[in-house]
């Protein structure tokens, strides 16, 4: 039992195996399994995450797989972001400690518009679409726009202007291309 604390990587290490390359958990007594296969956890139906229920406390996986791999929960202020949007892909190249900011910039593109920082206004008829961004939890209004193109081309500018990089557009761009979004970025540096 934790009596509330957080879980050691020491405690977390006796009790499962990790596997960056699939991403999974893996209780080291079988038994705890609850179907068997020996696989910790199970998706949550509610948000998409994974989630391991350890001394009777709920943790979502990416989070267990931080503090498995590098000894720690992200830092106070940071996120764990799963870089290809997949909520229970939790692959250790597909996981990154991010501001909150920076997480929300790897959200999908807004389904109204079908572009990142575009969305469109139902009751407006004249210049529908609107272009907006927030960074470090200030939004910041670039403007109305007569087509969802404008807008998002407004967007990308303001991301330009502002030194923004937009590794979200990034990352889509990789998973287009069915290339591994790490391996791009480390051999870019």
């Amino acid at each position: 039992m934790n009596n509330g604390l957080p879980i050691t990587q020491e405690k977390l290490k006796e009790l499962v195996s990790y596997n960056p390359a699939t991403g999974l958990f893996y209780w080291r007594d079988p038994s705890r399994s609850k179907r068997g296969s020996g696989i910790a956890g199970s998706i949550n139906k509610l948000g998409g995450y994974v989630d391991i229920k350890i001394d009777y406390k709920l943790y979502k996986a990416h989070r267990l797989v931080w503090l498995y791999v590098y000894g720690r929960f992200p830092l106070r202020g940071f996120e764990i972001d799963h870089i290809n949007r997949v909520k229970d892909d939790n692959t250790l190249y597909n996981l990154r400690e991010v501001t909150r900011s920076r997480n929300q910039m790897n959200r999908d593109a807004r389904a109204n518009s079908g572009y990142r920082g575009v969305h469109r206004l139902r009751n407006k008829k004249i210049r529908p679409y609107v272009a907006q961004v927030t960074i470090n939890y200030k939004r910041h209004h670039i403007g109305y726009f007569d087509t969802a193109e404008e807008a998002h081309s407004a967007y990308v500018n303001f991301l330009e202007q502002h030194e923004i990089n937009d590794t979200a557009g990034y990352i889509d761009e990789c998973f287009s291309q069915n290339t591994n979004p790490a391996t791009q970025l480390n051999s870019s540096s």
